[in-house]
């Protein structure tokens, strides 16, 4: 057998296990959508080691493209979320009265968030929700947080749905509910 022919059947080889693997497991892109919900600005967000950017405080951020998930919704299926936010509360300027520009601390958090059953009707991007006390929420939906069918409202109500701001004040009095 001449090296050309070998390397012929081996790139063939290798070609048919990549697509009998994708076949098994195949995977769809999708744009991620980040929204703050906090008093902290957001300066670094991923996901699944990809960078989909940051979310100013009070603000949702641009969408990034892409993250992969399953085609077929996978229970159980979760994603790493990483964020840098800043340690200073943005409404009352705290970071710009003691500390000078670009050298505001800063904490960093990584968790595993669920992400929620979806359909391949209901898949539009992820849309990462940062909420107080360094909570994240992932939901897979094409609708905005004030339609009444957006998954948030499960657990939420109504409570996202006046769109990004602090809601330090409205989490703490539903904490003591």
């Amino acid at each position: 057998m001449t090296h050309s022919k070998f390397c012929s059947i081996l790139s063939g080889l290798l070609l048919l296990f990549t697509l009998n693997a994708c076949a098994k497991n195949p995977t769809i892109y999708t744009d991620v959508t980040t929204y703050n919900f906090t008093d902290y600005g957001i300066t670094y967000v991923s996901v699944d080691g990809a960078w989909v950017g940051d979310t100013p405080c009070n603000q949702g951020g641009g969408s990034v493209c892409c993250v992969g998930l399953p085609r077929v919704y996978q229970p159980n299926h979760t994603i790493t979320v990483e964020w840098e936010r800043y340690d200073c509360i943005d409404s009352i300027r705290e970071c710009f009265h003691k500390y000078k520009r670009g050298e505001w601390p800063a904490k960093q958090f990584k968790k595993q968030v669920k992400i929620p059953p979806y359909t391949s009707k209901t898949l539009a991007n992820i849309q990462l929700v940062f909420l107080p006390d360094d909570e994240v929420r992932a939901y897979v939906s094409g609708y905005y947080f004030s339609h009444e069918d957006h998954e948030s409202r499960a657990e939420f109500g109504d409570l996202l749905s006046g769109g990004s701001r602090p809601l330090e004040k409205e989490w703490a009095l539903r904490k003591k509910q």
